[in-house]
């Protein structure tokens, strides 16, 4: 499994926790579940693959999906051996470590060290007025 060590983020925005994986050759088509666990133990995503066809872009369409309001989005592409997530309307409770997982029809995989999600105050922009005075 190949996954960053952190990802940072502004608070209401996006971010994509990236995952690849590697496994033994074979001649079999992937069919199985891409899960995203929080702090080793919240699954906060779970979508099950139970047809052959998940070409690119697909996301996670025709497919069972659990995904706590929708602010959750697999945007990898399991015939790529990309299982990365999008998380949408980030608060600062979302910061913190997530692990990606996927268990296929020929074996699990996950990752050995979590992706340390950050996220940042939302950054405001000031209008700065000035006023000059005839001297």
């Amino acid at each position: 499994m190949t996954v960053a060590d952190g990802v940072r983020a502004e608070e209401r925005g996006t971010a994509v926790l990236p995952c690849s994986f590697t496994h033994p050759g074979t001649n079999f088509t992937l069919v199985g579940s891409v899960i995203w666990i929080k702090s080793d133990t919240d699954v906060i995503f779970k979508c099950t693959y139970s047809e052959t066809d998940h070409s690119q872009g697909e996301l996670c369409e025709n497919v069972t999906q659990r995904d706590s309001g929708n602010r959750f989005r697999f945007v990898g592409n399991l015939s790529n051996n990309d299982i990365s997530l999008m998380m949408e309307g980030l608060s600062r409770e979302d910061a913190g470590p997530y692990l990606c997982r996927v268990e296929l029809n020929i074996g699990s995989f996950q990752a050995q060290s979590p992706t340390k999600l950050e996220i940042e105050g939302k950054k405001e922009c000031l209008s700065v007025v000035s006023a000059l005075t005839a001297q």
